[in-house]
């Protein structure tokens, strides 16, 4: 599950500044989003970012995977910085700053938080494999030993009930014998 919510975490961040970040910059430059909706775009995404790792902060991580998040965590600076120059173009609806923005700061700002976003995903999906490749291992075992338990069980079921069933029967010839003897008149 930690491994599942982590790598859903760091979707929701790389996509926040790939898909967010990036796509109001283009749809505001190429006039598909007002200056307005692109300030509030900016906004939700930077909560969205906020959220998410605020949330994935205190999960457990392997040593690997803590020099990727602490990596992440100094590249976010200056993506977060560019966002709020992006931030501030859009209020000031500056067509030519936002165009040299894009163009110079905005993608090389970002690019180093979610690719090393990437990395720290391929590190979940590696360690969420494994750990499923245990429970599988586990789930095989544990099959295995109830198959045992059950056939062992049928064994003694199936000795028991030979017993039973032949005390049973030595029962009813003792009766059947006895019957015999009484049908000649024979009670000694």
């Amino acid at each position: 599950d930690d491994s599942l919510q982590r790598m859903g975490r760091l979707k929701e961040i790389s996509d926040a500044y790939g898909l967010g970040v990036v796509d109001t910059t283009f749809r505001v430059r190429n006039f598909l989003m007002s200056w307005e909706d692109g300030v509030v775009a900016v906004d939700a995404t930077r909560r969205r970012i906020d959220r998410n790792w605020s949330a994935l902060a205190p999960m457990p991580r392997s040593p690997q995977q803590k020099q990727l998040f602490d990596e992440v965590s100094r590249e976010r600076a200056g993506a977060d910085q560019a966002i709020a120059q992006l931030r501030a173009i859009l209020l000031a609806r500056d067509m030519d700053r936002l165009g040299h923005f894009a163009d110079t700061a905005l993608y090389p700002a970002i690019d180093p938080v979610t690719t090393r976003i990437q990395a720290l995903s391929a590190q979940a999906m590696v360690q969420a494999d494994a750990l499923v490749r245990e429970d599988l291992d586990r789930s095989r075992r544990v099959s295995a030993l109830r198959i045992g338990v059950s056939l062992l069980t049928l064994l003694v079921v199936a000795l028991v009930g030979r017993v039973v069933l032949r005390n049973a029967y030595r029962g009813v010839e003792s009766l059947v014998f006895l019957v015999r003897r009484m049908r000649t008149h024979d009670y000694v």
